[in-house]
């Protein structure tokens, strides 16, 4: 045919690679909004996603002052486009992840909530993450020092624990005022100073074993370390900043002493 040769075919919608789907960064994160409800002017719906895949919700019946709580784990499906929240009160919760900032709730069966009056469900990230204390259970601050901190994100990227290793952490001793802990194969050790809000690590060192997996988180987990200026615990959560306040690494309280 004269106009015969080779043609090259893409899914409608995209161009070049496939898509990436939507993901929940920056946490811990707060999303809320106000939903309706039969017998009252809104509910207002408040969840706390945390990055050890936990989370928190409260909702609060306007002019009844009633609120219920729930808590539990939460996951990703459906390649990323779907937020599931497996909580203590009946079946799972499903929202559609829009984008990193914006969650809309879905039926049961993981659908749009159909709707003659297009009533709005959908839930915003808040500016700011306010811890939230369920009734019942003593959720305060962990402590900074003689603290297990199980490390979860570096930056921006959550932290995978690559096979045959375990879990990066430290502890920060409040007597000798040293930190110790691991990378994840080698063990970290060093000194720090602790002002306020202010906190610095120095003399960092450890072990130097051949890891056969991982020692590029290990070498990011160190530089991080020695960038930390500031930190923050919000709950069981820290979080640690350098200078320009620029989060450098997130971990979780694990156990204290």
């Amino acid at each position: 045919m004269a106009d015969g040769g080779t043609y090259e075919l893409e899914p409608v919608g995209q161009k070049g690679a496939v898509a990436k789907a939507p993901a929940i960064l920056g946490l811990p994160a707060k999303f809320a909004g106000t939903w309706p409800c039969a017998d009252c002017s809104g509910i207002l719906y408040e969840l706390n996603l945390l990055p050890d895949h936990t989370f928190a919700s409260r909702m609060t019946y306007q002019e009844r002052s009633t609120r219920s709580y729930d808590h539990g784990s939460w996951e990703l499906v459906n390649n990323g486009k779907t937020l599931v929240l497996h909580g203590q009160r009946g079946a799972p919760q499903k929202f559609a992840l829009h984008d990193a900032d914006a969650l809309r709730k879905l039926d049961v069966n993981g659908h749009e909530i159909q709707s003659r009056l297009n009533l709005n469900y959908d839930l915003k990230r808040a500016s700011k993450f306010v811890s939230m204390e369920l009734p019942g259970q003593e959720i305060g601050n962990a402590s900074l020092e003689n603290t297990h901190w199980k490390l979860i994100q570096l930056g921006d990227k959550p932290v995978t624990v690559a096979s045959k290793q375990r879990e990066p952490y430290f502890v920060l001793n409040a007597e000798t005022k040293r930190v110790t802990g691991l990378r994840g194969c080698n063990r970290l050790m060093g000194s720090y100073k602790l002002n306020g809000g202010q906190l610095s690590f120095s003399h960092l060192a450890g072990t130097m074993m051949a890891c056969i997996e991982g020692i590029d988180a290990e070498r990011e987990f160190l530089k991080s370390l020695i960038e930390v200026a500031n930190w923050k615990i919000t709950g069981q959560h820290l979080e640690l900043s350098d200078a320009n306040g620029k989060v450098v690494a997130l971990f979780v309280a694990r156990y204290t002493k």
